[in-house]
């Protein structure tokens, strides 16, 4: 069973992604078997991954709004032990979708307990903000990591 991991902010620009990419990154390098699902409309996980926006035809828009499984959205990468399900600007019709449904903060939790997947860690790169898909990913993490940007502390000095 994976040990999934959020990483979010509702701040833009702290590197989430690059948090993502890299500790992702690092453990398919220790021989974990690891999923990165982008969920922000950005995508710019999938574009650091080298897949060109509109490429996929399964995105986690698909996942979240009409129920397609996880599976059939993951993506192989080019570094080993790194798959990927990607994003699309579509995902952000989630945030108006989701909450017309009853449960619906379980709809990635779900997606991701449906179908046994063989990874020892799920990634989970959050948008900037506290809505529906992000929620999502809390509810469907066993962690949460929170990058926060190192210039807040220079202003305390």
């Amino acid at each position: 069973m994976a040990y999934t991991i959020a990483v979010s902010n509702e701040k833009g620009g702290v590197a989430k992604t690059t948090t993502t990419l890299s500790l992702g990154a690092a453990l398919a390098e220790l021989n974990h078997r690891v999923l990165l699902i982008d969920l922000d409309p950005q995508s710019n996980l999938s574009l650091a991954l080298g897949l060109e926006s509109g490429e996929a035809e399964i995105t986690t828009a698909n996942v979240l709004i009409e129920n397609a499984a996880l599976k059939t959205a993951i993506r192989k990468t080019d570094v080993a032990n790194l798959d990927l399900v990607p994003s699309n600007s579509r995902i952000e019709n989630a945030e108006q979708y989701l909450p017309m449904r009853s449960r619906y903060l379980t709809t990635l939790h779900n997606a991701v307990k449906a179908d046994p997947l063989l990874y020892d860690y799920i990634l989970l790169d959050c948008p900037p903000a506290l809505g529906a898909i992000t929620l999502n990913a809390l509810c469907a993490a066993d962690l949460l990591i929170i990058p926060i940007s190192h210039h807040i502390f220079q202003h305390m000095r």
